[in-house]
């Protein structure tokens, strides 16, 4: 006896893989004009993209921090093609913060610039990020800028001796500590004495650079090709790659 069931399925399944006959004859011709080279590219609506991208976002990632946890987390991203530079420029809104003891001593928000190339991934059908460079990592100040007092904090890490010291430069600290050895938390803790939000963003800056370019190259965070989209499934089928020419994004069908 058959299931309900199966039978609904594989209607569902043979709805979705059989194109309709218009798209059929449409995919036929765009094949043929790829063949005759009459097709030679075709250009991008980068809205569309990034509409897409925000819908995977909020994506969340460890910073290592000393004697802490460190979190950046990446809320917003808005890309447009840089017409002077044919690449893509993207600005990213997100929010790092960090937790030591189970207490939030750090909270802001950044934007970090980036501009990159692209490639076509034909074997993922898929377009990534390649050549990524940072240009600019800014301090936002608003009303989600959080700056903790650490000295509580740091006392338990100091010495008895010296725990009135806290309040000094990281170097006057060494100094007057003579051969005793600040721990990697300690020496952490240390920037938040100066009360500048600033140089907490540039002990980590390195890190969080690094990471942000990991993230976007990742094959994970690739976009994927719409099979159901006719230019996307048509460049996924028969594209060479993609391109980035007079302000616009291009995949390409013939050279």
């Amino acid at each position: 006896m058959t299931n309900p069931q199966d039978t609904e399925d594989t209607e569902n399944s043979l709805s979705t893989d059989v194109k309709p006959k218009s798209m059929r004859w449409k995919l036929f011709f765009a094949r043929l004009a790829i063949r005759l080279g009459l097709l030679k590219r075709e250009s991008i609506d980068t809205v569309e993209v990034n509409q897409l991208i925000n819908e995977n976002l909020p994506i969340t990632f460890e910073i290592p921090t000393p004697g802490g946890d460190g979190e950046l987390t990446l809320l917003q991203v808005s890309f447009h093609v840089d017409k002077e530079k044919d690449c893509i420029h993207a600005e990213l809104l997100c929010n790092f913060s960090v937790d030591v003891k189970n207490k939030l001593i750090y909270n802001t928000h950044l934007q970090i610039t980036v501009e990159s190339g692209l490639e076509f991934h034909k074997a993922s059908r898929a377009i990534g990020v390649k050549d990524v460079s940072i240009t600019q990592l800014n301090l936002i100040s608003d009303k989600y800028s959080i700056m903790k007092d650490t000295t509580s904090l740091l006392s338990a890490l100091i010495p008895g001796a010296v725990k009135s010291l806290v309040n000094l430069t990281l170097t006057s600290t060494q100094v007057l500590l003579g051969g005793t050895k600040l721990s990697a938390a300690a020496q952490y803790l240390m920037i938040y004495t100066s009360g500048s939000k600033q140089k907490v963003i540039d002990y980590h800056t390195p890190t969080i650079e690094k990471m942000v370019g990991k993230l976007l190259a990742s094959p994970d965070y690739r976009y994927i090709l719409d099979d159901n989209d006719f230019e996307e499934n048509l460049f996924a089928d028969h594209g060479k790659r993609v391109s980035i020419e007079n302000g616009k994004v291009y995949f390409i069908f013939n050279d």
